[in-house]
């Protein structure tokens, strides 16, 4: 998994948030073969009558999560934003 990580720049930015390159450079279906069915998808509209899907994963053992947000623009699902969200690891040592 970490080699995956690295490969997709799965680097925290200046303002601590992780970036996720393979998501933003692919579609929404190859996403969905590559995270597999997401734990959580909610279906809504937003105030312009734009059809909005949010979707949650479980990325790893870890339960760290990555979250998106896809348009219905022209018959497609394009990504209007995403987050991860990486769980605090508890050192056990001693």
């Amino acid at each position: 998994m970490r080699l995956f990580l690295i490969e997709n720049l799965w680097l925290p930015n200046e303002n601590g948030q992780y970036k996720l390159s393979v998501i933003e450079t692919s579609s929404y279906e190859h996403c969905i073969k590559l995270f597999g069915n997401p734990k959580e998808k909610r279906f809504a509209d937003n105030e312009q009558g734009i059809k909005v899907q949010d979707l949650t994963w479980i990325i790893d053992d870890s339960k760290n999560e990555l979250s998106a947000t896809y348009l219905l623009i022209d018959k497609k699902w394009q990504l209007q934003k995403y987050q991860v969200r990486i769980k605090e690891v508890a050192n056990n040592a001693g």
